[in-house]
């Protein structure tokens, strides 16, 4: 599977190949679990800046590492659509590192780039799954997602 570089941008750093030794931040695309991603993925015409990882329908799942102590983890997203379901960014409960549960951000209703935020709070050194979603089932209400960082 390949794996792109994480410095700090979704989507932005230089793809590698198996046998390349990872910087020490890397992001994993996990699957697109339960739902099919259809008409999406880097988009170089919208972006804060561009490219983003445009989304039609479902999600995507990154593994990333991240230390102990309270972290906060944010992406900007922007659905243009007001009546469109609101783009979700979901950390996956991981028990063996301190995440007991998930913990959710959904998007408000503007229609412009906003920051979704969650935190969370490691107990230990670990790995946690950043989920992305747009749970509009309708294929012509895509949204964007950029900037992901960890603070």
């Amino acid at each position: 599977m390949p794996f792109l570089n994480y410095d700090g941008v979704l989507a932005k750093g230089a793809q590698r190949a198996w046998g390349v030794a990872p910087s020490p931040r890397i992001i994993f695309l996990l699957s697109t679990q339960d739902k099919l991603t259809a008409n999406s993925g880097l988009d170089s015409q919208i972006g804060n800046p561009v490219p983003s990882l445009k989304l039609s329908l479902g999600r995507y799942q990154f593994r990333l590492a991240v230390k102990s102590g309270a972290r906060t983890v944010k992406v900007d997203v922007r659905q243009p659509d007001a009546a469109a379901a609101r783009p979700v960014m979901r950390i996956k409960a991981n028990p063996s590192i301190g995440i007991p549960s998930d913990v959710t951000a959904t998007a408000g209703s503007q229609t412009t780039w906003q920051t979704l935020s969650a935190t969370i709070n490691p107990t230990a050194d670990g790995v946690f799954i950043l989920e992305l979603e747009n749970p509009d089932p309708n294929l012509v209400k895509p949204c964007w997602f950029d900037n992901v960082k960890i603070q």
